[in-house]
């Protein structure tokens, strides 16, 4: 029976928009219960996309996607309505046909852009957002009304184009015969050796870059050059092998003693575990931050573990964010195993509370998709996925220093070049670098021979992480 008043709320609105007076009626509106919007949501929507052919020329094509896989927010307090995951780069605001349902399939009108006057909406009608609109809604007596103010948010730029930024360039990096590096809260931490025979650290604020810290060890004698091989990072706190000690600190000169380092080489750190090799040439790992060490377990022979480049990354499981996967990436002794022509990975599924897990070796079921044998070769997490870079191939493998980025987007299965990782113009560097990720998932390049320190990453991966709805 309520329907019956739809015309009598059309004839209200078709009076406010011929009056053109909603200046004066917004400041005395009325709202109730039946002039809420209930429902919004997008339509088809077109997006124009700039593409480069393989012999240089530029075009522009046109493809069309489901609006309503984005989901827009009501908020009837503020009267505001928007989508907080905005739509893609290059998508179509001028024209956008949308599906809006009121309360008792109340009136609604939108307001013209150039005026105060109003038109009913239609569901058919396309409507340009590339502003924010409003949009009143009448009760079905005409006695009351809510105005909303609709914003579609657009990316402004493309997710898929990486940017570089060149920082200065320090004067200690050139010349460097070790280097690694490593975030540790809101610093960014460098451990390497100048001269080859002892180590330094160094330090700048994430956020900077440009100006670096030597750190001031209180320890009693001079770091090894070997320490960027036995260092990690756990929970904001960096341990170090030194000494025959295992130590650890959150700044990198203030030093204490967790205990023994009864290891050859600590590796690196899980969110729960930190790793080592034994002098056995086996593979431990400590639950309790190095004060006990376990053996690890493995499903094949040990001879295939790495020795040297080595990068641990653990990453969340989809199905169960309380268990980890952890991946073991690096290459064997060149020396020992000199025919290799790939590197080593193996992964292992953690579960925290019962603190097991076995390592397998990831096979060689694509060979053509492996990550080749390169010396100082770097792994870090990077857009879902593992990010690699090296410089020259080792024993059998012959590839050319930084001939490309590696990109695995099934966490080390397999690893293809990526058309979106691009070095950054003016990039140079010698075999020995340093790259990492820190936790605004920008990537550091450090580089020796140039003395270059490059910070760069994908726009998407600097977009706020927010949820996207998909409408079945």
């Amino acid at each position: 029976m309520k329907r019956i008043f739809l015309p009598v709320a059309w004839l209200f609105l078709a009076v406010l928009m011929f009056a053109s007076c909603l200046g004066d009626n917004n400041d005395t509106s009325v709202s109730s219960r039946e002039t809420a919007i209930t429902s919004f949501a997008l339509g088809t929507v077109n997006r124009y996309v700039h593409t480069t052919s393989s012999v240089g020329t530029d075009s522009i094509y046109k493809v069309a996607y489901a609006g309503s896989a984005y989901k827009f927010h009501i908020d009837h307090v503020n009267r505001t309505i928007y989508n907080p995951d905005s739509l893609p780069y290059g998508t179509d605001a001028a024209h956008i046909i949308c599906t809006i349902l009121a309360y008792n399939s109340a009136a609604i009108g939108i307001k013209s852009i150039t005026s105060d006057s109003l038109r009913a909406y239609s569901s058919a009608d396309s409507i340009d957002f590339r502003s924010p609109r409003l949009f009143r809604v009448v009760s079905l007596d005409g006695t009351a009304w809510r105005d909303y103010t609709v914003k579609v948010n657009v990316h402004q730029e493309s997710g898929d184009e990486f940017g570089w930024e060149q920082k200065n360039t320090p004067d200690w990096l050139s010349g460097m015969k070790s280097l690694k590096a490593m975030p540790c809260g809101d610093r960014l931490f460098v451990f390497g050796s100048q001269d080859g025979s002892t180590g330094v650290i160094l330090s700048t604020p994430l956020s900077d870059g440009d100006n670096w810290t030597y750190a001031a060890p209180n320890l009693n004698q001079p770091l090894p050059a070997d320490i960027h091989e036995n260092v990690a990072v756990k929970h904001d706190v960096i341990y170090m092998k030194w000494d025959g000690k295992l130590m650890r600190s959150s700044d990198g000169s203030t030093w204490e003693e967790v205990g023994p380092a009864n290891f050859s080489k600590l590796l690196g750190a899980s969110q729960e575990q930190l790793f080592a090799l034994g002098y056995d040439a086996l593979l431990y790992a400590s639950s309790d931050d190095g004060l006990t060490w376990d053996l690890e377990s493995l499903d094949d022979d040990v001879t295939l573990l790495p020795s040297q480049d080595i990068s641990i990354i653990s990453t969340p499981l989809v199905t169960d964010g309380a268990m980890e996967r952890v991946i073991l990436l690096g290459n064997r002794d060149v020396s020992v195993y000199p025919d290799d022509n790939k590197s080593v990975i193996w992964v292992k599924i953690q579960d925290p509370a019962k603190k097991t897990g076995q390592w397998m070796l990831v096979g060689n079921a694509y060979p053509a998709y492996e990550l080749p044998r390169l010396n100082h070769l770097a792994v870090v997490p990077y857009a879902d996925g593992l990010m690699a870079l090296g410089a020259e191939g080792l024993g059998a493998c012959a590839n050319e220093a930084f001939s490309q980025f590696y990109l695995s987007n099934d966490l080390g299965l397999t690893w293809e070049d990526d058309s979106r990782l691009l070095f950054p113009t003016g990039f140079r560097s010698g075999s020995i670098f340093a790259m990492t990720v820190d936790t605004d998932h920008y990537i550091w390049l450090l580089c020796t021979e140039s003395g270059q320190v490059w910070r760069g990453r994908l726009n998407e991966e600097g977009w706020e992480d927010v949820e996207k709805a998909i409408t079945e």
